[in-house]
This record gives C-alpha cells, structure tokens and sequence, in this order.
C-alpha cells in the first residue's frame, strides 16, 4: 500500500508544476502554511512576496509550504488533486477558499491556527509562524 501511495505520488508530481513540488514532502512538518492564489486577486499579488519571504526565512524548519492555484479550472483541478495527496482535501474543501490568503495548519491534528493576510507586515507573519513553532511539541 505504501509503495502504490508513493508511486501515485511520484506520479501526481510529475504533472505538476515546480512550485508545487515541495509540497509533497513527507509529514515531518509541525506547520503547513497553504497560500491560495489567484493571478487575478490583488491581495495575493501583494502576499507573493511575503510568502516567498517567510519560505526563505524558515526553509531550515518543520514549515511546509505550499500554494494551490485558483487562478483557472484547471489549477483549481491540480490544487483539489494536491490538496488531497496532502492528507489536507477536508481544510481544502472546508468553506469556500479566498484567494489572497494564507492558511496555517497545524499538521499534527489537520485544524486551522491561524491566517496570514495582505494587511500584514512580515514581521507580523514571521511572528505568527514563531509562535506556533516555540509551543512545545504535543507527544
């Protein structure tokens, strides 16, 4: 089972774009900060740049970072797909997403702790994930 789950894996990564790719790590994250984007949205056109920033200021911690697409069909398709091989196709479909948005999820029980939003700086966003990261871990 785990073989054919990893094969399935190997193969939805293929098909999707790079930016996607580490998305599909395993589970060793205690965060998973999902950002929904959308080419269109000008809040996540101001969120792009912070979001880049907290993936380079934490890419040596347990932070996973992905961004599903709802820019057309078909990212919203690759985005549902991604969602799922994630373990996250519950958060992904609780609700009806915003774009310009991104979700942090504590990986250990897949619920929602926070959100970082456009209005903040990234101070603010770097603060929020630090946050959670110094809480002891839960055994």
């Amino acid at each position: 089972m785990k073989k054919t789950l990893f094969a399935l894996t190997l193969a939805l990564a293929s098909l999707l774009p790079i930016k996607y790719a580490n998305a599909l790590a395993p589970k060793d994250s205690r965060l998973v900060a999902v950002f929904f984007y959308s080419q269109d949205c000008d809040l996540s056109k101001g969120l792009a740049p912070k979001f880049d920033a907290l993936k380079a200021q934490f890419s040596q911690e347990p932070v996973l970072f992905a961004t599903f697409d709802h820019s057309t069909a078909a990212s919203r398709n690759q985005s549902a797909m991604l969602a799922q091989t994630m373990d996250l196709d519950e958060v992904y479909a609780n609700e009806n997403r915003e774009s310009g948005t991104v979700i942090l999820i504590d990986s250990a029980n897949e619920k929602e702790i926070g959100r970082i939003t456009p209005e903040m700086t990234e101070e603010q966003a770097k603060e929020t994930i630090q946050k959670f990261l110094a809480q002891p871990v839960a055994p």
